[in-house]
This record gives C-alpha cells, structure tokens and sequence, in this order.
C-alpha cells in the first residue's frame, strides 16, 4: 500500500496474494486506506501458470509455495492456488512499463524472476528489490540473471541505506547479513548509487 503513495497520480500498484486469509487483509487495508490506485490479485507468481501447492503457517510470513517443509507444524493448511508469470500477466493486462518490482514471496524470489523473463530482457523493468535467497548459489544464479538481462545490482545491508557489491565476499563479510537485493537498469542503477 506506501507504493501507491509514491509516483505520478496516473500509476497502479498490482499486489498480488495467494493466501485465502492474507488476500482479505489485503483487501480491508485497500479499503481502510482509500487507496484508488491498488489492484489486488488472489494469484502467485512464478515461473509457470496453472496451479500450484501452497502452504499456510500459523505465523503468516512464512507462507510459500510447495508443500510443508522443515519444522513447520502440524497446523500448516495445504491447498492450491491460481498461480501465473509476470510475463503472462503483463501481457494479459497490456503492462508495458514496470517501475518498480517489488519481491517477497518466501523462498520462490527465483521462480518470479525466471517468469519475467521477457520484462528484464526487454527493459521494461526499472527497478526490482527482492529477498536475498538463503543459499550461496541461489543468490549467485539470481545476480547472473540480473546480470544477463543488463541490470545492475548490490545487496542492502540490513537496516540501513547502505549498499554493498551482490558478490559472496561482500555478502559474508557483513556484520548484518543482507536481506534483500535491489536491481535496476544501468541508467537508473546510476541514480541509486548501484555500482554493479
């Protein structure tokens, strides 16, 4: 909902929420704000369209796709959900132009950017912040996609403005482990002071 604050008074956020529960509190916060500019989506993104295993946790942020995994509980629900690309839907919706992407979706960061393949190789992205993923070359196949597409990128240090190289060497040498990723084309990458 900030996004919708941001930006020329012509601009629309699409959000977008797989989870039956978490949609409807997207919704009454919709309608709480007043927000005219905001469309929800019950739907996931990925890099695929169909449907798919989506897990709900009792603690609503660890909600994914796939099936239970690790230590969660036996309250975890598992149903399926709508799920579609980036690609898919911005040519569904006549979308040519994405400002800014914003990424947090549990662990798949790397399916969603997969499914916007034809966005980032066309440019129609200018900016994408994403989870960093937990596992070394996961983060490494994610800046090689960025990289192949003509983005630059650095890693956000967490709670700061501070950015750092998107290299493990710079990853593992902060005392606070990055977070997220912010990725963007050159001549806006130049703006946010992403040196690549």
């Amino acid at each position: 909902l900030a996004m919708a604050e941001f930006g020329s008074t012509n601009q629309l956020v699409h959000s977008f929420e797989a989870d039956d529960l978490n949609f409807g509190h997207l919704q009454e916060n919709i309608s709480a704000c007043s927000v005219q500019n905001v469309s929800a989506h019950k739907m996931a993104i990925s890099d695929y369209s169909g449907t798919a295993v989506f897990t709900r946790n009792r603690d609503h942020g660890t909600n994914h796709l796939g099936n239970p995994i690790g230590l969660e509980d036996d309250s975890a629900i598992v149903y399926e959900v709508p799920v579609t690309t980036l690609d898919s839907f911005a040519e569904k919706n006549d979308i040519d132009v994405i400002d800014v992407l914003k990424i947090d979706v549990e662990g798949s960061d790397i399916n969603v950017l997969k499914g916007a393949a034809r966005l980032l190789s066309g440019g129609h992205i200018g900016a994408v912040t994403v989870e960093v993923p937990l596992s070394a070359d996961v983060r490494t196949e994610m800046t090689d996609l960025f990289l192949s597409h003509g983005y630059l990128t650095s890693y956000i240090v967490r709670n700061s403005a501070h950015l750092i190289d998107s290299t493990e060497t710079a990853f593992s040498s902060q005392k606070r482990t990055p977070l997220n990723m912010i990725a963007a084309r050159r001549e806006i990458a130049e703006q946010l002071g992403i040196a690549g």
